[in-house]
């Protein structure tokens, strides 16, 4: 039987027998189409179904529900509701429920949730309800704008009942809206089943070709008509002399007269299924809403549209999936939020999304620059950013000094290299000069857009290439753990720390040794100008070597770094073992899963080696900046790439050599760009810098 064979013969279906009208039986609302045949008939036997749900469900899970607030747009992570969908059930994580309750909804249209509260009506945790154990009952009348007056379930003996256990008050319903009976949803497996089914027989007609060698080998003809009997004795003749394998290979087959044995084979379009069954593949993504690259069709395949696949899946796909189980959540949660609050997803962690958030990031600062205030880009772009002093004001190329009245100008915004060096002006750095009776250093003698180039091209090559290195070492030992049955991935991880850890910190060193070069610091009583055309790697001075060798060595930032990487990496390829497990995957899934989750990809290892060539630059400059004798530094915004609304907001900011930038993203704020100690969001792929005087 196919998936067909358990959906209702459309042929005897009319407009008047759909359902049209919400209410009037009273019937619970069971359908032949459970959760155990769409996984048994096609999450299990179709490996398109099973790649395009889990691709689906696994990126749907990387988003955690949260509480927002509607009129500032801030993510509130310590609400009791925030930290309730962070750790909802006590043997199941956030990420499996929401894996399940995706997988529910795509091959069932249906997935339930059951409130559990306490004495107070708070809901403490959530439980995942099966929808083969549970369905809706319409309400008898629906005057009262109810849709579901109870629920029936499947009691333990197999008998359906109603209960006071599962009641619409404490079940969350998440549903793919069936427009012919809105109480229940429909799966997308269903609309896909023809497809499917199609699918599946072909695999099926492949595999017994190939047991039988694809070849039917030849017709063995008799000229007189046979009874029953004769066809009979020949066919147990044939298989009497051939039936015994490889010990009657080629052994000579005697038949009477009139007797003819004509060779055939079957035709190329009877045996190649090959191209059929990428039309099947492409509908049965097409139907999920997942590109054909993700399975890793690699017909065109490259990384460029791997990743553009990536982000349309999520786009089309993912991102209105997560839309509608937000907002089912905040109906079902609506006595529990106080006014003005909703549940929303996060997706800050999310790495296909983040180029998004880039360009979104440029869209605000050109936005700004215009004088649009933050607080209504805010509310415009739905950028997260937390109130801060001097929000709601239009930029006006303007500078405010810290503790001064806004009043003097710079014309910069914090985001270029370039500024006055005029010291009768009222540029921020000429006052700070005058205070210190510092000579300002001439502008050009800094070459931002060079130094900027220089860290991509370090990280795109060398630092790359060491890390590529290492992650496909690592990989190789993990699949090779795995394939021995070895469950604690971290150990196997953590084998390899010699060897990232002397690499990673021989190659931080060097970078920041040739950084520390590139500083231009004013002089006045006891400085002196760092100069980069005249100071070389080779002439740096030991109490700068000192400097870096303390933040590299002493802070342990390489080790910190490294102790990140590898609880990351443990992490993904741990959830992915477990979840293999679960389902029953084989090898070939497991490795497919890491594959997918790209811990060891060369996107990953590019955005180490940016991380560790951006802080390892930032080292350099802050260990030359204080050699020449430095006492303040200046936050300089990166004027292209990827800018964070953050790190825009610092743009400017002037503290003392040794002190700290404002905190806007975690609990640490950083002493320099990229700095170790921060927040991974407030590090990743951060392209800025710092002017010292």
């Amino acid at each position: 039987m196919g998936i067909l064979d358990h959906l209702p013969f459309l042929g005897r279906r009319s407009m008047s027998q759909a359902k049209t009208t919400i209410g009037g039986s009273k019937q619970a609302e069971w359908t032949t189409w459970t959760i155990q045949k769409a996984v048994n008939e096609g999450f299990k036997v179709n490996s398109w179904v099973h790649r395009a749900v889990h691709l689906i469900a696994q990126n749907a899970s990387q988003a955690p529900f949260v509480v927002k607030d509607l009129d500032t747009g801030d993510l509130m992570r310590d609400h009791r509701l925030s930290r309730m969908l962070a750790r909802p059930h006590p043997q199941f994580s956030r990420k499996q429920i929401q894996y399940l309750e995706v997988v529910w909804r795509e091959l069932a249209g249906n997935g339930y949730l059951k409130r559990v509260q306490d004495s107070g009506g708070n809901t403490v945790e959530v439980w995942p309800v099966s929808p083969d154990r549970i369905a809706p009952v319409p309400a008898a009348s629906a005057k009262d704008g109810s849709l579901v007056e109870a629920y029936e379930i499947v009691k333990e003996d197999g008998q359906k009942a109603r209960t006071n256990e599962f009641t619409p008050d404490n079940m969350i319903h998440f549903k793919l809206m069936d427009p012919a009976n809105p109480i229940v949803g429909i799966g997308r497996l269903q609309a896909a089943a023809k497809a499917v089914d199609l699918d599946n027989s072909q695999m099926g007609w492949n595999l017994a070709a190939m047991e039988n060698r694809g070849v039917t080998d030849g017709i063995l003809s008799v000229k007189d008509k046979l009874d029953r009997d004769s066809y009979n004795a020949i066919v147990e003749r044939l298989e009497e002399r051939f039936g015994g394998g490889a010990r009657n290979a080629r052994r000579p087959l005697v038949v009477g007269s009139d007797a003819q044995f004509v060779r055939m084979s079957l035709t190329p379009a009877e045996v190649d299924f090959i191209n059929s069954r990428k039309l099947g593949r492409e509908e049965i993504f097409i139907t999920f809403g997942v590109p054909p690259q993700l399975a890793g069709v690699q017909d065109s395949m490259t990384y460029n549209n791997f990743q553009s696949a990536l982000r349309i899946m999520w786009r089309s796909t993912v991102l209105p999936i997560l839309d509608e189980l937000a907002d089912t959540l905040t109906s079902a949660l609506d006595d529990e939020l106080e006014d003005g609050l909703a549940i929303t997803y996060d997706t800050t962690g999310v790495e296909a999304l983040r180029e998004d958030e880039a360009e979104k990031s440029k869209v605000a600062l050109s936005y700004w620059r215009m004088g649009i205030p933050v607080s209504q880009l805010n509310q415009m772009l739905n950028l997260g950013v937390e109130e801060f002093p001097g929000w709601d004001q239009p930029y006006t190329g303007r500078y405010a000094l810290p503790g001064g009245d806004g009043s003097s100008s710079s014309g910069g915004g914090g985001t270029s290299g370039s500024r006055s060096t005029d010291e009768g002006t009222d540029n921020p750095r000429a006052q700070w000069a005058a205070e210190y009776g510092w000579r300002l250093a001439a502008p050009e003698q800094r070459d931002y857009q060079w130094e900027q180039s220089r860290r991509d091209e370090l990280a795109a090559g060398p630092v790359r290439a060491m890390f590529e290195d290492l992650l496909g070492a690592q990989q190789d030992a993990v699949l090779a753990a795995i394939d021995q049955g070895q469950t604690e991935i971290a150990t196997v991880v953590r084998d390899h720390r010699d060897e990232w850890g002397s690499k990673m910190q021989e190659q931080a060193r060097s970078i920041a040794e040739e950084f520390a070069g590139t500083v231009v610091v004013g002089t006045g009583p006891g400085g002196r100008a760092f100069d980069p055309r005249r100071e070389s790697r080779d002439q740096l001075e030991d109490t700068t070597k000192q400097r870096i060798s303390a933040y590299l060595d002493q802070e342990n930032a390489m080790l910190q770094d490294l102790g990140h990487i590898e609880q990351n990496t443990a992490a993904l390829v741990t959830e992915q073992v477990q979840q293999a497990r679960a389902e029953g995957w084989n090898s070939q899934q497991l490795r497919q899963a890491i594959e997918d989750v790209g811990v060891f990809s060369g996107e990953r290892a590019l955005r180490l080696s940016r991380t560790l060539a951006g802080t390892a630059a930032s080292i350099g400059q802050a260990a030359g900046a204080e050699t020449a004798g430095a006492t303040k530094k200046e936050w300089m915004t990166a004027a292209d790439g990827e800018v964070r609304p953050e790190h825009v907001h610092r743009g400017g900011e002037i503290v003392d050599i040794s002190g700290e930038f404002s905190l806007q993203i975690g609990t640490v704020p950083p002493r320099f760009p990229l700095d170790p100690r921060i927040a991974p969001g407030d590090r990743i792929n951060c392209r800025c810098s710092m002017s010292f005087y």
